[in-house]
This record gives C-alpha cells, structure tokens and sequence, in this order.
C-alpha cells in the first residue's frame, strides 16, 4: 500500500478531472468518465496544470523539509538548555549522533547554519561571534558572562 498525502493526491486526481477523465459527483467521491468528451482547450489546460503541479511540488517539497528540520529544533533546544552553549560544528555532531537516525532525514551543515540563522531572525536563538557560538534565549545573559569573563 502506497501512502499519499492527500493534498497530492487531489492535485493529481485534479489533472484527470482537467481533462475530463475522472468525475467528482460528491466531496470525495471520484468516477471514472466511460466516454471523454474532445475539448479545444486541454491542450492550454494541460500546460496550466503542468505549471501549477511543478510549482506544487517544489512548494510541498520545501515544506516537507521546513518541517523536518523543525523536528530538529527541539533537539537543539534541548542541548542548548544542557549545555548553555554550542557552536554550530557541535550542534551538527549531536544531531548526526541522536537525531538523523531516520534513512531519509539528514541535515548537511550548510543547511543547518541556514535554520539556525532563520531562528536567530526569529529571536528564538542567540548567535555570538565571540567564539562563533549559539545559546537559547534564556540562557543568553549567563552566555555573554562567560564569554566576557
């Protein structure tokens, strides 16, 4: 059995239902058409439906791994409320170690530095470059002593 998530599996029946092909009488029910009818317009409708499912994917794709690597955050939480702080180096080899168990979730550090900037944004982490270091918010004020000790 093949797991979908029904969002693509609408876009997709939506492709057939754009060509006549596949019916929608009810919410959710779906019929397959005995006889298609020729439209003048498939053919822009195809062409349409191709640049909607290309951007859908690439959409649905970069969520996908948005919400991956926010599985990551509670992870990286946790070792900052632990450790007070880490560079990102280390945050790196933590999570290879705890976190990328899974054969499809992985994080090179590229990416990791990018996630980390964007929560830095956010003001949900905080970044020192004395000592190229990430803390969380709350133990920030007992990170700049340190660092400044």
């Amino acid at each position: 059995m093949m797991h979908v998530p029904p969002t693509v599996l609408r876009r997709k029946l939506s492709f057939w239902q754009s060509h006549g092909i596949i019916t929608e009488p009810e919410p959710d029910i779906f019929y397959l058409q005995e006889e298609q009818e020729q439209n003048e317009n498939n053919i822009q409708d195809d062409i349409v439906v191709e640049d909607y499912e290309s951007e859908s994917a690439m959409a649905s794709a970069q969520d996908q791994r948005e919400e991956e690597l926010q599985t990551f955050w509670s992870y990286i939480l946790g070792m900052l409320m632990n450790l007070d702080t880490l560079p990102l180096e280390r945050i790196h080899q933590m999570l290879k170690m705890f976190a990328f168990q899974g054969p499809t979730i992985e994080c090179n550090l590229q990416e990791l530095k990018v996630f980390l900037d964007r929560k830095v944004r956010e003001h949900q982490l905080i970044y020192s470059n004395v000592g190229s270091i990430f803390s969380n918010g709350s133990s920030a004020a007992s990170t700049m002593q340190k660092l400044l000790s």
